[in-house]
């Protein structure tokens, strides 16, 4: 244990989705409890380009937060702090600014696929999908968690 005792830093914070006036947060607990658990987290969001101040949105046992009310196509950077029984740990910050006049659309994937897919072994296969959403999502293709353009013939 450390001496402190603190709450770790949070890692990972994820904007899930963004509206015209709101975005949804989530992270990972800090990875080292130093002994407490976390009681709550803090949410806090700085205006860009409206002064260099960190505002409390609020607080919330768990390791997500919708932040509502916010000014509409503006730019706004968020940070979280997570608090066990011996008080506040290190705030993170989102890496990029979050801006609104850029709402979000959540991945879509369409497909005709059937679910169990039969081929003759070293015959071509063509699988197709059609993926969107905003940002525009990025695409990968796996066999067995492997990335298949790894994989020699596939």
């Amino acid at each position: 244990l450390e001496k402190n005792g603190l709450a770790g830093a949070v890692t990972d914070i994820m904007i899930k989705e963004v509206g015209a006036s709101w975005v949804s947060l989530c992270w990972k607990k800090p990875s080292v409890s130093r002994g407490s658990p976390v009681i709550t987290y803090k949410v806090e969001t700085w205006l860009c380009g409206e002064g260099a101040f960190w505002v409390e949105l609020g607080r919330t046992p768990i390791p997500q937060f919708d932040a509502f009310n916010l000014k509409a196509n503006k730019c706004y950077h968020f940070r979280v702090t997570a608090r066990n029984k011996r008080g506040w740990g290190d705030a993170i910050m989102t890496t990029h600014k979050v801006d609104l006049s850029k709402p979000t659309q959540m991945p879509v994937i369409t497909s005709d696929l059937e679910s169990i897919i039969k081929a003759l072994k070293d015959s071509p296969v063509r699988l197709s999908v059609q993926v969107s959403g905003e940002p525009a999502p990025k695409v990968t293709w796996q066999k067995d968690s492997i990335d298949a353009t790894l994989i020699p013939g596939v």
